[in-house]
Order: C-alpha cells, then sequence, then structure tokens
C-alpha cells in the first residue's frame, strides 16, 4: 500500500512544480533558429515496471514481478546535441516460480530495491543527407544499476547483491510530427480546432561495449565469522563479491513526447532493459519492462 501512495504523493509533486513552471514564456521559440540554440529541462518521472529475474548463485528459481519507479533526470538540449543525466529507483516484488512440494515454501517471494544512474551525450549525424523532420544522434552512456533482492526462504542466502555497470553505444531516432499550424475539422454538428503543437516520437537503443558486473564468488553463504556487533553488515553481505568483466546488456527506449508553448511538457515512454550477467560462477539474468510517465519543465 506503501507504494501507491508514495506513487501519488510523487504525482502531486510534480504536477504542482509543473504548474508553477508554466508561468514563464517559451524561450524555447524565441532562439530555435539561433546557433546558440540551448534548452534545459528537469524532468521527474514515475513508472510501473514489470521484472523477471534468475539468480543460479542463490538458487535457480524464476522469479516475476512488478513494482514502481521514481526518478529525476534532466536533459540538456542543442540542435546538435544531448546530454541526459538520470537517478531511478526501483521498488519490487517478485514471486517465485516453484514447483508444487509438500517440503518446499511454494509461496516464496523476493522483494528488490534498486538504484540506476544513467548518463549519455548524443551528437546529430547525417543532417544533410536526412530529411527535415528526422534527427538521428550517436553517441556513448554509462548505466550503473545496483539490486538489492532479498528471500527470507533462502535462509543464509536470504540477501542477493549485484552491481551491473556498462559503457554502452547508443543511437536515436527522433520523429518531429508536430502539428505546425492549426486544422478544423467538420464534424456535421460542430466543428473542431486543433492548434498547433509540438510533439515527437523517438526510438532509442543502447548496447553494451564494456560489460562490469560486481557479483557473489561460487556460494552467496559469507564465510567470515559473523561476531556480534564488531561485524560490519556489509562487509559480511559482500564477504564473496569480486568484480568481473562479461556478460551483456541491451535497452530499448520508445518515447512520445508532447510540449506547450512554454517550453514544459509531458511525455510517455516504454522501456525494455535486459542483461546477462556470468560473474565468477553462477550466472544473474534479469529483464524489466517499463511504462514511465515524465514531467517535462523547462529550466530556461
Amino acid at each position: 500500500m506503501y507504494k501507491f501512495v508514495l506513487a501519488l504523493i510523487l504525482t502531486a509533486m510534480f504536477g504542482w512544480l509543473q504548474s508553477r513552471a508554466e508561468e514563464k514564456t517559451g524561450p524555447e521559440q524565441k532562439n530555435a533558429n539561433t546557433e546558440n540554440f540551448k534548452m534545459s529541462y528537469f524532468t521527474p518521472s514515475v513508472s510501473f515496471n514489470i521484472m523477471n529475474f534468475t539468480d543460479f548463485a542463490t538458487s535457480p528459481l524464476s522469479y516475476l514481478g512488478g513494482g514502481f519507479n521514481g526518478g529525476v533526470g534532466w536533459l540538456w538540449d542543442r540542435k546538435k546535441s544531448e546530454h541526459v543525466l538520470d537517478f531511478d529507483f526501483i521498488m519490487s516484488t517478485a514471486l517465485a516460480n516453484v514447483p508444487q512440494s509438500n517440503y518446499f515454501q511454494t509461496s516464496a517471494s523476493s522483494n528488490v530495491m534498486g538504484l540506476t544512474v544513467y548518463d549519455h551525450f548524443l551528437v546529430q549525424v547525417f543532417k544533410p543527407s536526412l530529411p527535415g523532420f528526422i534527427n538521428l544522434k550517436v553517441g556513448g552512456a554509462l548505466m550503473s544499476t545496483t539490486y538489492i533482492r532479498s528471500n527470507s526462504v533462502l535462509s543464509n542466502s536470504n540477501t542477493g547483491v549485484e552491481s551491473i555497470l556498462n559503457l554502452m553505444a547508443v543511437a536515436k531516432g527522433t520523429f518531429d510530427i508536430s502539428r505546425k499550424s492549426p486544422i478544423t475539422l467538420d464534424l456535421f454538428l460542430f466543428k473542431k480546432t486543433l492548434k498547433p503543437v509540438k510533439r515527437n516520437i523517438s526510438f532509442q537503443f543502447n548496447a553494451g561495449l564494456l560489460n562490469m558486473n560486481y557479483r557473489p564468488g561460487y556460494i552467496y553463504n559469507p564465510g567470515m565469522g559473523l561476531n556480534g556487533t564488531k561485524t560490519n553488515i556489509m562487509e559480511f553481505i559482500l564477504n564473496k563479491h569480486s568484480w568481473s568483466v562479461n556478460g551483456c546488456r541491451f535497452v530499448t527506449k520508445l518515447e512520445y513526447a508532447r510540449y506547450k508553448p512554454s517550453g514544459n511538457g509531458h511525455k510517455w515512454a516504454y522501456i525494455w532493459d535486459t542483461a546477462v550477467v556470468p560473474g565468477k560462477f553462477e550466472q544473474f539474468q534479469i529483464a524489466t519492462h517499463r511504462l514511465q510517465y515524465t514531467f517535462i519543465i523547462n529550466c530556461n
């Protein structure tokens, strides 16, 4: 229940920030045709996620569940480049797909918390050769995700921790579908005039080039002794963890954005994120699907 309350509070807060920012005029329209064009946006977001993962270091159980994400971000947009910085907080609950048994707890579940930090920088390419409504950018991204998972049924292996760090190649295509002039629709009984509006659709693809992960050794059970208050809990949990360079990660994002004359707006996005993380011995696999709503708040 607390997740729903948190989502409502975040939505109300972001809506208030956006309504306050709408008092500004639209500097985007003033400098849209200048060489010094630069727009800065604050982009808080909320999203619903569906998560599927398997951790062979704790057990070969496949988990499926859902939850919520809350994020904050910034976008710096120039005519020929784009810089994005995002922080995304993850809260999910997943049920284990376990066989029916008289000796095994079939209601096993895992609570998942996590944090993703994402930063990308893209530059425009092929501009003279492309139609005016198409904007193609390529560049690189640094993406880091840390998951903390808990399943009390697994006893000494009930806590799973992993960090995934990826240096990625990025390609993004944006298609301008703005309405440039008013359109009047004759609906027989009445007429409807559609005003000009700025909007676009984009598709982005990220592929990991350098894939690193922080995973446990052969088993999750720590090898160090537990000595009351003298044992640091994080050192105990991470005792057998180490960095590896292997695996793969891919991310796709399909996005629809709509802007107001003030420069404020909103966007919807579907995000698919999948990673295969071999680690040192046992593999971790995860795929998430997210439906995200983002407020676009003009900071100029």
